[in-house]
């Protein structure tokens, strides 16, 4: 995500609006997300954190709506 902002941030360019970008950023945010997901998954499924740790509920649900 910083990568595809880094360039656009700075430099000097004429204003442009592309309606791929919105779409983009929903496909960035969503891998984004399943990215952290397995990452805590992973980091559960440690032995030693399974007993000390349950992640609450809200997690797992899919609250993030794409407008």
């Amino acid at each position: 995500m910083r990568k595809a902002r880094q360039a656009p941030a700075h430099a000097v360019t004429q204003d442009a609006y592309d309606l791929s970008f919105p779409n983009a950023q929903d496909d960035m945010l969503g891998n984004v997300v399943q990215s952290l997901r397995k990452l805590r998954f992973v980091l559960w499924s440690h032995p030693r954190a399974r007993d000390a740790y349950e992640p609450p509920e809200w997690l797992d649900r899919d609250r993030i709506v794409f407008y």
